[in-house]
């Protein structure tokens, strides 16, 4: 009786297990590259969800005429482009080691830093490697469209490095793991002001990159900022690189 109870014991422990391996899983791999739900798992990686004041380095990205072209479309078509465009987006910011923070309509919201920690410059390094391979996958589905007749398509990205609340938000029932604050503004406006051609960076973000990969655009009056804020373009040249270790 012992022996069958010691078993019994054993095998809850092992559903228990699996349970939260299953739950972890579940929750962490719909914003969080594969490699790091993982060891989240595993237990490797300990990862605090609770709300706190963070530095992270935060990249939102935008298409450029989406309505117009959902206006060419049939519904169903549009959304199956859509599909195809957040899946390749979300490759190139889990290949960099990004977070998805969330997705509304064709823009993408990304952070670096959260919930994995990392230095200031390997995030905005790896937030522009991330960029460019966004950029790279987006001429990948341009080719494969335009042999449908469709496109091009081209969009506009802002990064900026500051605090900001991140953590779970919601309840029992429903959660999201997210970014709120100033910072997230300014990425988002910088959004705005980007041309099809760069990705435009903030000054905190231009700091940790090296003089020759930036360009200096000029202070901008953005939506919401109080002051003119020093914004600098990086060109999407390096279509070939690799994405950043830490």
């Amino acid at each position: 009786a012992e022996v069958r109870n010691l078993l019994a014991l054993k095998s809850n422990e092992r559903r228990v297990e699996e349970l939260n391996t299953y739950l972890t899983e579940s929750v962490l791999h719909r914003f969080l590259p594969a490699s790091l739900v993982k060891k989240a798992a595993l237990g490797e990686l300990q990862l605090d969800l609770r709300p706190e004041p963070r530095l992270i380095t935060i990249v939102f990205s935008d298409i450029i005429g989406f309505t117009e072209l959902s206006n060419l479309l049939q519904a169903q078509r549009v959304a199956e482009l859509l599909n195809e465009y957040l899946a390749a987006m979300t490759d190139a910011i889990f290949e960099n080691g990004g977070t998805v923070d969330k997705f509304m309509g064709d823009a993408v919201l990304a952070l670096f830093g959260a919930p994995e920690e990392l230095s200031p410059a390997v995030q905005a390094q790896k937030a522009i490697a991330a960029a460019r391979q966004m950029y790279q996958k987006l001429d990948k589905l341009n080719r494969l469209w335009q042999a449908q007749g469709i496109g091009p398509v081209k969009f506009r990205c802002g990064i900026h490095q500051g605090t900001a609340v991140v953590g779970m938000f919601g309840n029992d029932e429903r959660a999201d793991y997210t970014a709120i604050g100033h910072s997230v503004n300014v990425a988002a406006r910088l959004q705005e002001a980007a041309s099809a051609d760069c990705i435009l960076v903030s000054k905190a973000v231009a700091a940790h990159l090296p003089p020759a990969q930036i360009e200096a655009f000029g202070a901008l009056n953005l939506k919401g900022i109080d002051e003119p804020m020093m914004a600098y373009g990086v060109r999407v040249q390096q279509h070939n690189a690799e994405p950043v270790t830490q």
